[in-house]
């Protein structure tokens, strides 16, 4: 365009307000030089993060489910949710619960469950680390305990156990415990060693032992009586039986079932009258 009154020609490009506006170099780089470092920071931690590998250092396989990056856990977290007397026994190995099955199969006695290092520091029956080991001084007999001698021992316990709860009955569930604890330890744990070393030779003859404990239980004598009607051979059919029974027309504790007839009275009396007949 050619300008009146001037020496020069001016050449431009008119503005116009429709024009669209236009990005300048400089942002565009910005943008640009934004995305590279993204893309930078990306490989790098790509590269420094190590990658799963299941195998050992010499090369060696690890199954997936002894991965290296397994969480380890600590056995004796199981033990911590524990109440702390269990801890204790657990921590003296007085507890059989995990070798239940073992001494059941006869594969191991309770002795070895409690005592693994049975010949090791002195832990056998008789020395200083065994349960009771004061109780075990007095003499051994060979011969098998009598019955007479097994009613005197468990009529003096139950006296020393009820004794205990007396003493105790204030206490809290931990102190029963306890107190229940260490009286079998030091009087029922020795002698049941002992009556196991002085255990009546197993009989031979096809015949069955039935041990029955009833509490209150007015179907105790009919249940008694059956057995020895069901049975193949009732000569050879022996029953030892615990019966508590309410004497009184009403009982203090426990359910009220009223008097109730004493099995082993009812059995004596009938089997009197057999050998007078």
């Amino acid at each position: 365009m050619f300008h009146r009154g001037t020496s020069y020609l001016s050449v431009g490009q008119r503005d116009d307000d429709s024009a669209a506006p236009s990005s300048s170099p400089s942002s565009n780089g910005s943008f640009l030089r934004g995305i590279g470092c993204l893309i930078l920071i990306s490989c790098i931690l790509f590269l420094i993060t190590p990658a799963p590998n299941n195998t050992h250092h010499n090369g060696a396989k690890v199954p997936e489910h002894l991965s290296p990056h397994r969480r380890i856990v600590d056995p004796r977290e199981r033990t911590r949710k524990l109440p702390v007397r269990v801890q204790s026994l657990l921590a003296q190995s007085q507890i059989v619960g995990d070798h239940l099955q073992e001494v059941k199969d006869g594969s191991k006695t309770v002795e070895e469950a409690i005592h693994l290092s049975t010949n090791k520091q002195g832990s056998g029956i008789g020395s200083s680390a065994h349960i009771g080991a004061g109780a075990l001084s007095r003499n051994v007999k060979s011969a098998p305990m009598t019955l007479n001698e097994i009613l005197a021992f468990l009529n003096s316990f139950v006296k020393k156990l009820t004794a205990s709860n007396v003493k105790n009955k204030h206490a809290t569930f931990h102190g029963i415990w306890s107190a229940y604890h260490d009286l079998v330890a030091k009087h029922l744990y020795p002698w049941d060693q002992e009556y196991l070393r002085r255990m009546p030779p197993r009989r031979q003859d096809g015949s069955i032992y039935l041990s029955v404990v009833s509490f209150r239980d007015e179907f105790c004598v009919e249940t008694l009586k059956d057995a020895f009607n069901k049975a193949k051979n009732p000569d050879n059919l022996f029953i030892g039986l615990v019966q508590q029974n309410c004497e009184d027309e009403k009982c203090r504790r426990g359910s009220n079932v009223g008097r109730i007839q004493t099995a082993i009275i009812y059995f004596v009396a009938h089997l009197w009258e057999d050998t007078l007949q």
